[in-house]
């Protein structure tokens, strides 16, 4: 993916394999992000959490085909 913040100064952005690690630099961090994937655009907004913010966020191609799972 290619990724592109809005404030470079204000979060870090590493990639590792297929995922990003995002932390904010400082306090009160907010800017924008958007993240370019096999020709389309998501566009989220970046906001410092305070009191935690070590969430995974999975982040699907509502056009992409859904996952079948086998019940047994």
């Amino acid at each position: 993916p290619e990724v592109h913040v809005g404030k470079q100064d204000v979060f870090d952005i590493v990639y590792v394999r297929n995922d990003l690690v995002i932390s904010a630099r400082m306090p009160n961090a907010v800017t924008n992000i958007f993240i370019y994937m096999l020709g389309r655009r998501f566009t989220l907004k970046l906001v410092y959490a305070p009191n935690g913010g070590d969430e995974i966020v999975a982040i699907r191609d509502p056009k992409e085909a859904t996952l079948e799972v086998e019940v047994k």
